[in-house]
């Protein structure tokens, strides 16, 4: 195993945001955004509860963090998982307030 694991929640985003705003948009809302569209599939198309929008998230994340320290592509990080699986909750919301305006609009 080549990769680098850090299990320190968000160790380092002091220094990232000294580094420059952009960095931290892309490194912290990045993450998030990456996993919106799986949460937002899961709603609007699959019907899927929150719950399992949640799990497939974060098992995803996990897979992709785990892949990365197997691999030694990439840094392991604790808060990927957790913004990754935040991302696919907000894509999900983002679905489920849509499906609710559309069976409103159906309605009328």
């Amino acid at each position: 195993m080549g990769g680098t694991l850090n299990l320190t929640l968000f160790e380092g985003y002091g220094d990232i945001i000294k580094a420059g705003i952009p960095r931290f948009i892309y490194l912290f809302f990045g993450n998030i955004v990456w996993f919106v569209p799986l949460g937002f599939y899961l709603s609007f198309v699959k019907k899927a509860s929150v719950l399992k929008a949640l799990l497939f998230g974060f098992l995803l994340s996990l897979f992709i963090e785990t892949s990365q320290y197997i691999l030694g592509t990439g840094i392991s990080e604790i808060d990927d998982l957790i913004l990754n699986t935040f991302g696919s909750l907000a894509g999900w919301w983002i679905g489920s307030c849509i499906l609710g305006i559309k069976r409103k609009y159906k309605k009328i």
